[in-house]
């Protein structure tokens, strides 16, 4: 009986997660001695096991380690690529080149309105650029941030429910019984946990589980740790501390590249940083190049000395805060195409060094063009991108090879559970037949004793 209801209850969790199988394991009742005879007395149902792997348990919270890094390092990529991206609308790149375009327009025809309202617009649509790009990385550093935030309610839910389901097991199982659903459900929770960072488990003979995320102790038998996200009063950035005794750890330097949170503070820390460098290089330089030549020209009013950009202070930030200088924003006659007063307004001078810009080794030490700076920074980020894309999918196969793997030890076979039940049954009418036949036998005996 106490066999079927096992087989009944694997069938029933057969698509539950993380469940494993459970097999009740009989055992032959002492025998009696009768007149010279042994005798047994059949089997009893001594304990509900269930299947284990240790090994390819460990393995499975290994890749969700690594897969909860790749999947969110792969969408961070994926939101950085399309905020730069040079598509049919046009980004960085594009506006970059046009408005070298309008400069050189502009040398060939320095008094038309049109040409030169169009060098405006083109110097507008690229400082746009610039400042979206840079806005969607810091909003990426933002989401990183917060991603961070977000998932300590969650990390502490689950190391508190790992300490309870600890103490439930071990007074379950001090009077010699197998928790077994109690098990699976800590189990689920540890495997919940190893998706953000690195998780290692350590099961002790009382049957309760130490548990160390990123290197350090959070749940101890019945006692959990608290983590917490600490925001930086100078950058904003939130760092990731656990409790010790009366104070608290910074473990933020131990995620390291595993987990969702390894990924989202190499995000905010390395990628975006690093993009946001290239922005502010690029826009500071240009910007300088720019008005040291456009102040040296004249304008259609005979004016100089006037900037076509604001010009940054500092190179850190001007992506974000690059515009057009305001003595041409919304005055096209104060762009500065003369390289004198004496050839106002047909001068083109200065327009013509404006243009020649374009092609200038200006950055990286001098030794890339502006837009030949911006491709290989785009490229760069393609090329990462693609890996952590690649990586993903690596990865993916990985976790499922290593389920699999694990569920052939663990998972519900409903053709076994089929043959199992089959053959209770027939071990269920064989019983039935003995007692059956014993008691025709005993009939017998009595009808026959006077």
């Amino acid at each position: 009986g106490r066999a079927l209801q096992t087989t009944a209850n694997n069938v029933a969790n057969a698509e539950t997660p993380g469940y494993a199988r459970q097999r009740t394991d009989l055992s032959t009742t002492r025998t009696l001695r009768r007149s010279g005879l042994l005798l047994g007395q059949g089997v009893s149902a001594s304990v509900v096991t269930a299947a284990y792997d240790r090994f390819a348990q460990g393995r499975v919270e290994s890749s969700l380690g690594d897969s909860g890094y790749a999947s969110t390092r792969a969408n961070a990529l994926r939101g950085i690529e399309t905020s730069l991206a040079e598509g049919i609308d046009g980004g960085i790149g594009q506006r970059l080149d046009e408005l070298f375009d309008a400069f050189s327009a502009l040398e060939a025809d320095p008094q038309s309105p049109a040409v030169r309202l169009n060098v405006l617009n083109k110097g507008q649509q690229f400082t746009t650029a610039l400042n979206r790009g840079a806005q969607a990385l810091n909003e990426q550093a933002t989401e990183a941030n917060r991603t961070i935030s977000d998932s300590m309610g969650t990390l502490n839910d689950l190391g508190g429910r790992i300490a309870s389901l600890n103490q439930r097991i071990v007074a379950f199982e001090a009077g010699g019984g197998v928790a077994n659903d109690l098990r699976v459900q800590r189990l689920q929770a540890i495997e919940e946990l190893s998706t953000y960072a690195r998780v290692t488990t350590g099961e002790q003979p009382d049957g309760s589980v130490n548990v160390h995320f990123a290197g350090h102790t959070l749940v101890e038998g019945g006692d959990a740790r608290t983590l917490s996200a600490v925001e930086d009063p100078v950058t904003g950035n939130m760092s990731v501390e656990i409790s010790h005794g009366t104070t608290t750890l910074n473990i933020t330097g131990n995620l390291g590249s595993v987990g969702s949170l390894g990924a989202a503070i190499e995000t905010r820390d390395v990628t975006v940083p690093g993009l946001l460098d290239d922005l502010d290089a690029l826009a500071f330089t240009v910007a300088n190049q720019v008005n040291a030549v456009h102040a040296a020209g004249f304008d259609l009013t005979g004016a100089t000395g006037n900037d076509f950009f604001t010009a940054p202070a500092v190179q850190a930030g001007s992506a974000l805060t690059l515009s057009l200088d305001a003595a041409v924003l919304g005055n096209p006659d104060g762009i500065a195409a003369a390289g004198s007063a004496a050839t106002v307004p047909g001068g083109n001078t200065n327009a013509a060094q404006l243009a020649a810009l374009t092609d200038a080794l200006t950055m990286a030490g001098g030794t890339r063009t502006f837009l030949g700076f911006y491709s290989e920074s785009i490229a760069g980020l393609g090329t990462t991108a693609a890996t952590a894309y690649n990586e993903e999918t690596r990865i993916e196969t990985e976790l499922s090879v290593a389920l699999d793997a694990r569920d052939a030890t663990t998972a519900v076979s409903l053709e076994e559970e089929a043959l199992d039940l089959i053959r209770f049954q027939e071990a269920y009418q064989a019983a039935a037949r003995v007692v059956s036949t014993t008691n025709d036998l005993f009939n017998d005996l009595i009808s026959i004793v006077p």
